[in-house]
C-alpha cells in the first residue's frame, strides 16, 4: 500500500468573465489581404537583425549566449508574422453570448457545476491511496 499526502495551500480563484482577443480570421482574408500582410511581413523582416555570430557555429552548439541569440531571433520573426497578420488581415468577431452549444447542458454543465464546486471550495489536503 502506497500513501501520498499533498499539504496545497490554495487560494480561491473569481470567476473572470471572458475577454476577447482581436484574433485574425484567415478564413475571411481575401487576396488583397493576403498581398498586404505579404507586403507588410517583408516589410517587418527586413527591420530585424539576424545574430550573424551563431551562423559559423557548428550544429551541437551549446554556447548559453548563441542560444540566447537564436530565441531572439526566433521570437522576433514571430512578432513580425503578428503584427503583419493584425494589421491587414480581418478580425474574427465576437460570438454570440446566447449561442446554444449542443450537448452542454447534458454532459459539460454537470461536470463543470462539480467542478467549479471543488475548485472554490479550497480544501488544503488531498490525500490518495493507492492499493
Amino acid at each position: 500500500m502506497v500513501k501520498m499526502e499533498w499539504d496545497w495551500k490554495c487560494s480561491h480563484a473569481s470567476r473572470t468573465s471572458r475577454v476577447h482577443v482581436n484574433k485574425p480570421a484567415w478564413h475571411k482574408a481575401t487576396a488583397e489581404d493576403i498581398s498586404l500582410y505579404k507586403t507588410n511581413l517583408r516589410y517587418n523582416l527586413q527591420n530585424i537583425s539576424m545574430p550573424t555570430s551563431v551562423l559559423s557555429c557548428y550544429l551541437m552548439c551549446n554556447n548559453c549566449l548563441h542560444v540566447q541569440l537564436l530565441n531572439k531571433y526566433a521570437d522576433d520573426i514571430k512578432q513580425c508574422c503578428l503584427d503583419a497578420a493584425f494589421n491587414s488581415i480581418p478580425k474574427a468577431s465576437l460570438r454570440a453570448t446566447n449561442r446554444i452549444i449542443p450537448g452542454w447542458a447534458e454532459y459539460v454543465a454537470p461536470a463543470r457545476e462539480k467542478s467549479m464546486f471543488w475548485h472554490t471550495s479550497g480544501v488544503n489536503v488531498a490525500v490518495l491511496i493507492l492499493v
